[in-house]
């Protein structure tokens, strides 16, 4: 009988024991105080501002983010979509801040913020190249104001964009907020790494951009799509290549489907973190193309050369 009125209150003792290590109370508190010091005075704050998603993983709000008053749009007003994969999304190697806060704005679901990496619409936290292309275009004179409106999502393939497809789903919300306040006057195409390494062919290719194409026309996105030829990422990679034929077979200036850069020839190997998406100087090169093709004399220039083929 001793031996078990010994066991049971060796039990009892175990789980007191337990209970005060959990909880932090006596006798367990003390001891610590001993070893740690005296518990550290706690200030009560504001909760942070968190980070949140859509469905798709899209940055819809993020710490540190500027809101400001969306305004009207003016005759200067460049209202530009970016879609595609990573490369157009926020995968990029430098953070950026625009230097005219007042001027280039980040539009998202509604609302507007100051544009700086990463840009909310797409997802991924690193750095992007629209914010870049926005100052340079701010710069050149060419607009007064530019508004940046991503839903790229990294890895994705065309047939995700297509009508049907999840990507294009989950953006449909994100662009009609866009065309209720704002008319795109830009719509930009950087996509296709994903596809060459699935072995996308050109004819499934060109079926499923025009289907994402046609969904942003009904959508009343009437804006001009400059498709980029984009499809170099890893190791193996070759020109020619299906995804690009299809790329640069879609060109039509008729139906508002334009050229837009070809990075896979513009950017060399030091230009890419990681063989695949872009270092800061990637960025900047893609960004400097980008204001150059979309400064208004270019685009007619580039028209009047399409109408002549």
């Amino acid at each position: 009988m001793v031996g078990g009125a010994l066991c049971a209150a060796g039990l009892a003792l175990f789980a007191m024991g337990a209970w005060a290590g959990v909880t932090n109370s006596w006798p367990v508190r003390y001891p610590r105080q001993l070893i740690e010091g005296r518990p550290k005075l706690i200030s009560i704050v504001p909760e942070a501002r968190q980070t949140a998603v859509d469905r798709a993983g899209r940055l819809l709000d993020y710490p540190g983010k500027v809101e400001t008053q969306c305004p009207e749009q003016a005759p200067g007003t460049a209202v530009i979509l970016i879609a595609g994969q990573s490369n157009a999304a926020n995968s990029g190697a430098a953070r950026h801040m625009t230097r005219y806060p007042d001027r280039v704005l980040n539009f998202v679901a509604g609302r507007c913020f100051v544009a700086a990496s990463p840009l909310l619409g797409s997802n991924g936290s690193a750095g992007e190249l629209w914010t870049l292309l926005a100052d340079k275009l701010i710069d050149s004179g060419a607009f007064d104001r530019v508004i940046l409106a991503p839903v790229a999502v990294g890895a994705t393939k065309v047939a995700q964009w297509a009508e049907g497809g999840d990507m294009n789903a989950t953006m449909k919300p994100l662009t009609a907020a866009l065309v209720s306040r704002y008319r795109v006057t830009h719509v930009l195409w950087h996509q296709g790494e994903s596809d060459l390494m699935l072995g996308t062919d050109a004819d499934s290719y060109r079926k499923y951009f025009l289907s994402f194409a046609a969904s942003l026309r009904t959508q009343g996105i009437e804006a001009p799509i400059y498709i980029s030829r984009a499809t170099r990422c890893g190791p193996g990679w070759k020109v020619p290549n299906p995804v690009r034929t299809a790329q640069q077979q879609l060109l039509d200036s008729n139906s508002g489907l334009r050229t837009g850069i070809d990075t896979d020839l513009l950017l060399n190997a030091q230009d890419r973190y990681d063989d695949c998406h872009f270092a800061e100087s990637g960025q900047t090169k893609t960004a400097q193309a980008f204001a150059e093709l979309l400064m208004p004399s270019h685009t007619a220039a580039q028209l009047k050369t399409d109408e002549q083929r």
